[in-house]
């Protein structure tokens, strides 16, 4: 169950930033995650901030599929300069449950909301600011625009949350 209790996530709620998202293969039959409009159910657009909505709308959307067969896997904040993500891939230690080294490097350096990402195999930090341009890397990317990221609300255990 989403924590949308915790104080980083309510700064965020006060955004009309919110999409919902589910999984589904692209034209590879990879597993992408698609982000949704939860007032209409259409494809919503990173760039376009009127198939958007608020945290409530968003909430309200997801929760109410969770009811149906056709249901959305989560809650997605598309970044729009305000904040920037690392993503860190592929860096939850399986037998523990705990970041690898590389990971909590970067981690403790960066020093913000971390969750665990919704694979529960990788790292979500979101941090105040923006960065020039997104940044792609094996295992790790950075992006403060024209993307979103979805929000799992599990708060990685001693990471920062406010």
């Amino acid at each position: 169950m989403l924590n949308t209790s915790l104080p980083a996530l309510l700064e965020l709620q006060a955004k009309d930033q919110w999409v919902c998202w589910c999984y589904e293969h692209n034209a590879k039959s990879k597993l992408t995650k698609i982000p949704y409009n939860a007032r209409t159910g259409n494809k919503a657009s990173t760039t376009n901030s009127a198939t958007w909505s608020d945290f409530q709308t968003a909430y309200a959307a997801w929760q109410l599929s969770q009811e149906t067969d056709e249901s959305y896997d989560g809650l997605g904040f598309v970044l729009n300069d305000d904040y920037t993500v690392i993503d860190l891939d592929h860096c939850i230690v399986k037998e523990t449950g705990k970041p690898n080294e590389w990971a909590q490097a970067i981690i403790d350096r960066i020093n913000s909301y971390t969750e665990i990402s919704p694979s529960g195999t990788g790292i979500h930090i979101i941090a105040k600011g923006k960065i020039p341009a997104g940044i792609k890397r094996p295992n790790i990317e950075m992006y403060s625009r024209g993307r979103y990221i979805t929000i799992s609300g599990n708060l990685l255990e001693g990471g920062q949350h406010e």
